[in-house]
């Protein structure tokens, strides 16, 4: 939608990885083959837990990365660069760790709802919402 709208906008992608997609990233890859390459950057991240909520779910997926937790990331970023994706290491990116320490990043849910961080992906903390093509903020949560 962002590709459609405007000719002009970059997308950085941040891929949340777990057990339950780790093997579908090639899925991901077919999917965003349809858009201009030249204007995304796609970086990975382990899930965390970021709340007390879901712990059995974050146990698992410690669980599935282990002590291989790099290797696994580092093959999915070879795979993008073997399928000429642009990669980005955010830790390695200037003075930017989390998405929120740069104003013009955000994070869109998978039902459009805008949030400023991954660390704030819960309900109660979107400040928008992507509806019809559409950015919509709501001020008062920003």
């Amino acid at each position: 939608m962002l590709f459609e709208n405007t000719k002009e906008t970059n997308v950085s992608i941040r891929v949340n990885v777990g057990p339950e997609n780790y093997e579908r990233i090639e899925e991901l890859f077919d999917y965003l083959e349809k858009f201009p390459k030249e204007r995304m950057k796609i970086y990975f991240r382990w899930i965390f837990q970021a709340s007390e909520r879901n712990e059995e779910f974050h146990i698992h997926v410690r669980d599935f990365r282990k002590e291989n937790s790099f290797t696994k990331l580092s093959k999915l970023y070879e795979m993008a660069i073997n399928r000429g994706f642009k990669v980005m290491l955010p830790i390695l990116n200037g003075d930017m760790y989390c998405e929120f320490d740069n104003v013009y990043n955000m994070v869109i849910g998978p039902e459009g709802e805008i949030y400023p961080c991954t660390v704030a992906v819960e309900e109660g903390m979107e400040f928008g919402k992507i509806e019809n093509g559409k950015i919509k903020l709501e001020t008062k949560n920003i």
